[in-house]
Formats: structure tokens, C-alpha cells, sequence
């Protein structure tokens, strides 16, 4: 990524976000700019339309952290470059990948293995599914009712679990 630079807008600090980014964008060769929250004020003091408009012109790709997720498509509907959700209140993409690496560095392959999830349907466990579902593995939620995948959730990941869809 020689001359690429990626702009990190965090709505929500992170440790290991900011730092696994901007290490990686290092070891590929490019750079990795931190945008607080004080410096954009995503949704309150600009527009995310206008975020996605402005850092287009300035960089390769932006990275976001937001508390909304609705924020995240909309800097991917208004911006020219490649938008990564590094977290939102829906999902947690760049998690569940690290989680499948993982697998894939211990296990040898995420097809065919069966990956269970102890706690709520969260962020972090809708992406997780989704990734095992398209890797090939068995994703399990174990929770109490109150907590498991709404009805959306389970009908937008139908297609992938075939006829059998968890409750």
C-alpha cells in the first residue's frame, strides 16, 4: 500500500482497532491518519455525507468506528473510496475475520468446523456467523432465548444456513 493513506474516524476509541490498523497500513507501506471525534463530530457537527465527500478527495480509504451503523453506510454511499466498518452497533467485521484467521491459523481451515458463540446476538456474534457461514462452518449461538437473533437477522442469514434456520 506504498502512498496509500486510510483515515480512521473514531466516534468510539479503541485500543486495538487504532492500533491494529495503523500497524498494518505501516507494514503494507502506507499510512494510517486518526480522525477523533472531536475533529468531525460524525452526525452532529458534519454530516456523514459530507465526511465521506471531503476525506474522498484526501485519501485511499477510510476506516470507521461509530456507535451507528446507519453512519457507517452512509459514509460507503457518499464516499469515491473504499469504506471498512471497523465496528458499529450492527456489526464488527474486522473482528469476526481476525476471529476466522484465528481458526484457520489453529484449526487449518474453517470449512467444515463447528464455531460456537456463548453470548447475546450482538455485533460481534452476527459478524461471526456471517463469516463462518460463508467460510463453511457451522456457527451455533448458545444463549438464553431473550437473547438470540431477532427474526431480521435470521431471515437475512436464511440463505446461507439453506432450510435450517437457528432459532
Amino acid at each position: 500500500l506504498s502512498g496509500q493513506h486510510l483515515a480512521m474516524v473514531f466516534e468510539k476509541p479503541s485500543l486495538r482497532t487504532r492500533v491494529s490498523f495503523e500497524v498494518g497500513m505501516a507494514e503494507l507501506g502506507g499510512d494510517a491518519l486518526y480522525i477523533g471525534k472531536d475533529e468531525v463530530g460524525l452526525g452532529e457537527r458534519e454530516e456523514p455525507r459530507d465526511v465521506a465527500r471531503v476525506l474522498s478527495r484526501y485519501v485511499d480509504g477510510i476506516m470507521a468506528r461509530t456507535f451507528s451503523h446507519q453512519s457507517v453506510l452512509d459514509l460507503a454511499k457518499h464516499a469515491d473510496v473504499p469504506v471498512i466498518n471497523g465496528l458499529s452497533d450492527n456489526a464488527h467485521p474486522c473482528q469476526a475475520l481476525a476471529d476466522a484467521l484465528t481458526i484457520v491459523e489453529h484449526l487449518g481451515t474453517l470449512a467444515g468446523q463447528r464455531i460456537v458463540f456463548i453470548g447475546d446476538a450482538n455485533n460481534v456474534s452476527r459478524s461471526l456467523a456471517r463469516v463462518c457461514i460463508l467460510g463453511g462452518a457451522e456457527f451455533v449461538l448458545a444463549c438464553p432465548e431473550a437473547y438470540a437473533f431477532e427474526s431480521a437477522d435470521r431471515e437475512e442469514l436464511a440463505p446461507y444456513w439453506g432450510t435450517q434456520i437457528p432459532q
